[in-house]
């Protein structure tokens, strides 16, 4: 039995959170290990230290559509726990690596055996109620992205203190308790969901384009590890700090990518995408350019954070591109709404003024029954009505059980394909009631506190935030 505690919601966000963090606590170390046992000179050091941090990532897009036709087909959970069992073994292999061609063998067994990142989502996805699958998504995320900023640091501070092998060692064991945590606490599947083999494909062109920008993007990011011994050494750092400066250093560009995802929003509503994206990609350039001539390690360590914060925002623009086009729906949840966060109206018009139907948000939310979702209500419907002349929702934006049902979407029908339908020919519509105060009131301190105070995991649980706060809604 799962305790109350911690039931089966709670098991894949923390086992991905502890996942993340162990392949960062390990991956900060990996190349000044890489020096520390090479016999090679200074040159072929560096390119065997390039292939052995590359090749994992490198195999996993080779392999991700396998898995990810695999954990479609079968189970998720036993597919997540197997990998994260094989890739235990290989954090182990490579503790024992005595040579670096061993590195390498080590880091291909670990990229071929898939993300398990991809099994998670699946099992996450094959809930029949959509407000969980999004929960869960999000919280999943929340907790990768906690465990990708506070790995480096601690695996830095880690391998100092007990030495690469060790710390490879443990990161192999949080892999293992990863694994059986899942396989304990997540129940198998109950069915298989219903097939998306009718759901449209994206335009061949976009995907290219977004797979570019990103793939310059990833370069810009990742590069710096592999060559950090050696950079930190030339920026002055005493040999035996390197680790531990590196470790900060990797420490505030993960702070900094987090923050850039967070901003994507924000940035997108202020300045239209076809600009931005290329900005930020220049900007991160002049940045990466700035290094070259740089001698101290802070002013280092600060112009990468803000290299990273320019470049982050790029991937969550870039791939928001293709979601329309790939099936997905873009509903704007509370609208204008000054009193949380919210999509504002010059970024609403801006986006109907390009008369792209491929830009344009699907549906508005004039239907919410908090007060800081329905301050401007009037105001977006009747901008809805004059300027944008999209699909109309309600969304209970329920944070207890009781509230679910006070505002809702009506359509003819009863099916997904069915709604889709209906909000492709605008023929939605959004009805509902406001919230007393006493319903406002009502477990607002114990929400609070859970989504403030406790556990970043189970706050995501209970606040799905896209970018800067803003909650997802059907």
């Amino acid at each position: 039995m799962i305790p109350a505690r911690l039931d089966e919601r709670h098991i894949l966000p923390l086992a991905m959170f502890f996942g993340s963090f162990s392949w960062s606590f390990v991956y900060i170390s990996l190349p000044f290990h890489i020096h520390r046992i090479s016999t090679w000179d200074a040159a072929a050091t560096l390119t065997w230290t390039g292939w052995i941090m590359g090749i994992t990532p490198l195999a996993t897009v080779v392999t991700a559509p396998v898995w990810g036709r695999w954990a479609e087909r079968g189970n998720p959970k036993t597919l997540y726990t197997v990998v994260q069992v094989t890739q235990g073994l290989a954090f182990l292999g490579t503790a024992a690596a005595r040579t670096l061609i061993e590195l390498f063998l080590c880091r291909i067994v670990l990229g071929v055996t898939g993300a398990a990142s991809t099994f998670a989502f699946v099992s996450a996805g094959r809930s029949d109620d959509p407000r969980d699958v999004r929960r869960q998504v999000a919280a999943i995320q929340s907790g990768m992205t906690i465990g990708q900023v506070v790995g480096p640091l601690v695996g830095a501070i880690a391998a100092a203190r007990l030495g690469f092998r060790a710390s490879f060692v443990v990161g192999a064991a949080i892999l293992f308790g990863c694994g059986a945590l899942v396989q304990w606490g997540v129940p198998d599947a109950a069915g298989d969901r219903a097939s998306t083999a009718g759901a449209p494909r994206p335009d061949w062109r976009d995907v290219l384009s977004v797979a570019g920008i990103v793939l310059g993007g990833s370069t810009q990011i990742f590069f710096l590890t592999s060559i950090l011994p050696q950079v930190l050494v030339d920026l002055g750092v005493a040999e035996d700090r390197t680790l531990e400066v590196g470790g900060l250093v990797i420490f505030g560009s993960a702070v900094a990518a987090a923050l850039g995802s967070v901003l994507a929003s924000r940035l997108a509503e202020l300045v239209p995408e076809r600009r931005l994206i290329p900005a930020l990609l220049v900007l991160s350039s002049l940045f990466v350019a700035a290094l070259a001539p740089v001698r101290s390690v802070w002013v280092y360590g600060a112009l990468r954070f803000l290299q990273v914060l320019c470049i982050a925002p790029v991937f969550p623009l870039a791939v928001a591109r293709i979601a329309q086009t790939a099936g997905g729906v873009a509903i704007v949840p509370h609208p204008l709404s000054y009193l949380t966060f919210s999509i504002g109206e010059g970024a609403l018009r801006q986006l109907a003024a390009y008369g792209d139907e491929t830009r344009m948000v699907d549906a508005i939310e004039v239907r919410n029954p908090s007060y800081a979702g329905r301050v401007r209500a009037s105001r977006a419907a009747w901008l809805n009505t004059h300027v944008l002349r999209i699909a109309e929702t309600g969304s209970s934006d329920a944070h207890h059980a009781a509230l679910v049902g006070t505002c809702w979407t009506g359509f003819p029908g009863s099916t997904p394909e069915e709604l889709r339908a209906a909000v492709r020919g605008h023929a939605t519509t959004a009805d509902g009631r406001g919230w007393t105060l006493r319903e406002h009131l009502d477990g607002a301190a114990t929400q609070q506190w859970r989504s403030m105070v406790r556990d970043p995991i189970k706050r995501a649980r209970r606040r799905i935030r896209s970018g800067g706060g803003k909650k997802k809604k059907a």
